[in-house]
């Protein structure tokens, strides 16, 4: 499995064009194959900055998802609003299990 997470931080004129963009790509992204995961969360103490968690089944689903149609007009409409480049981390997770256990 992989976790995909970083952050992206939008001009706060741009917020609102943002968070437009991340409601459309958020269904057909959970429709993918081997999509488990797809969450952004704006940051509680800068209203600019959005959160991202992604959890993936492999490299292919992974790859796949980086070169749909949805993906290239998520980044074209969200790179619009950018102050920066997002940050974002791949891990490769080889075991998961409950953190209360």
């Amino acid at each position: 499995m992989l976790i995909a997470e970083g952050t992206v931080q939008v001009t706060s004129h741009a917020r609102a064009t943002a968070a437009d963009a991340i409601r459309a790509m958020v269904p057909p992204t959970l429709a993918e194959e081997g999509c488990h995961a797809y969450r952004f969360a704006w940051d509680l103490d800068d209203d600019t900055v959005a959160h991202i968690y992604e959890e993936w089944e492999d490299e292919d689903a992974l790859a796949a998802h980086m070169g749909s149609d949805h993906m290239r007009t998520f980044n074209r409409a969200l790179g619009a609003t950018l102050v920066a480049p997002p940050d974002m981390r791949v891990h490769e997770v080889a075991r998961t299990r409950p953190m209360f256990e």
